[in-house]
């Protein structure tokens, strides 16, 4: 069922005393040369390059709808998802012949805002164009989603921006869907794609010294308040290339922590509406095994089992 109907056009700026994580950008869909060729998902500044002058008619818009509950949606369609649980907040989330999708992401505190670009590929014009926004059964109080209006005609060649705004009220389980349809050429189209929107996206830094981490840490001894998991590495097991997984998902690197200067030791605090969630983590990478052993610790149960299981995608 439909629970929400919105029409917001930015972020809320909340007060909040903890610095920023990332600075919040305002895209203005301007006229930019057309060009003849697709975006490569490593060329995240083309997003906004790759199409000319962007179509709009004001008279004519739909309003997205969220949903509770998530749709059917294949997993071989976003192949590259996983470089945006660490690694990236730009780049193409989707393309075929007829549409590229890509996003352009920020995040401050409990809130965040996603600019998704719509590229029509065609020779023809997308029309009757819809979104429509899914979270998890269990999620709609959770995370609050709004989608800006969109027009409902996309002409050849052109791309159409649309704001899409996230609070995190509490902690939420399952990754966002967004779902597109539109016609062409007499045909009727639909696209799902989830959306890189994960708890962890809200989730900042936090630095402080041994003593303190070492404090924290037994303080959340609780068998809830633990996950840990072992498992075989799929990327290289470089330090560089560890610490940028670990910081990218927005965890501070603490130094001189653990004695074997292999392993990482990291916090953060995941915020939310409701409460800030500490975040303690442990990762032992063993080269000769091609194996990892990730810890986590967090005061609210469930936090650490989830944020676990995202991390270890992207290792």
């Amino acid at each position: 069922k439909a629970v929400v109907s919105t029409q917001s056009t930015g972020i809320c700026e909340k007060e909040d005393t903890g610095s920023p994580i990332l600075a919040q950008t305002t895209v203005t869909p301007e006229a930019s040369p057309a060009m003849n060729h697709t975006v490569d998902i490593a060329a995240e500044p083309t997003l906004l390059e790759m199409f000319g002058a962007t179509t709009s008619d004001p008279n004519v818009v739909q309003y997205t709808v969220v949903h509770q509950g998530l749709p059917p949606y294949d997993e071989a369609l976003q192949p590259n998802f996983s470089a945006f649980i660490c690694s990236r907040n730009n780049g193409v989330l989707f393309e075929n012949e007829l549409i590229q999708i890509g996003v352009k992401s920020d995040f401050k505190a409990a809130e965040g805002r996603l600019t998704v670009f719509y590229g029509n590929k065609s020779q023809l014009p997308l029309q009757n164009f819809r979104t429509q926004l899914f979270v998890g059964q269990n999620d709609g109080e959770a995370l609050k989603l709004e989608g800006q209006p969109i027009s409902q005609l996309i002409s050849a060649g052109a791309q159409v921006p649309q704001i899409i705004t996230a609070t995190c009220a509490s902690m939420f389980l399952d990754i966002p869907i967004l779902q597109i349809s539109f016609s062409v050429g007499g045909d009727t189209k639909s696209v799902v794609v989830r959306l890189p929107l994960m708890l962890h996206k809200f989730c900042e830094g936090m630095p402080m010294s041994p003593q303190e981490f070492f404090a924290r840490w037994k303080n959340l001894g609780a068998p809830e308040q633990e996950f840990q998991k072992v498992f075989k590495s799929t990327k290289p097991m470089e330090q560089d290339f560890i610490r940028g997984k670990v910081q990218g998902f927005g965890l501070e690197v603490l130094e001189g922590v653990d004695p074997r200067i292999d392993n990482f030791v990291a916090a953060g605090i995941v915020h939310t509406i409701g409460a800030k969630i500490g975040c303690l983590v442990r990762l032992e990478p063993s080269k000769p095994a091609q194996m990892y052993r990730l810890t986590m610790r967090s005061a609210k149960e469930g936090v650490a089992e989830l944020l676990v299981n995202f991390l270890a995608q992207d290792l």
